[in-house]
């Protein structure tokens, strides 16, 4: 859905672009993207071996599992030309450099 700071990412470039288009007449005002824990942390693991969470579900359970399972992004495509430039991975990665940034400074 999660953009590193200060990094050109799909997210801050959506963001940007997305805001160039506020006068277009847009069918659709929001855009989420959802990865599951399990996904993120696999993600995470892949780029630190050894890596694990451990986490207990609260209120905030019960609003993910009202979003739907996959998001369609064919109006955003089409309203303001936004794209996928990278996946989990790279999110997580991007992520990672960040944060390695953070805690050397």
């Amino acid at each position: 859905m999660g953009a590193a700071c200060g990094s050109d990412n799909t997210g801050l470039a959506s963001g940007r672009r997305y805001l160039r288009t506020r006068e277009w007449p847009l069918c659709v005002r929001t855009l989420q993207v959802t990865f599951t824990l399990r996904q993120i942390a696999a993600s995470i693991g892949r780029a630190l071996p050894g890596f694990e969470v451990h986490h207990a579900p609260d209120y905030r359970q019960a609003i993910m599992h009202a979003w739907p399972e996959s998001i369609d992004d064919s109006t955003a495509r089409s309203d303001w030309g936004w794209r996928a430039e990278y996946g989990l991975d790279a999110m997580v990665a991007d992520m990672l450099a960040h944060l390695r940034l953070a805690v050397a400074a």
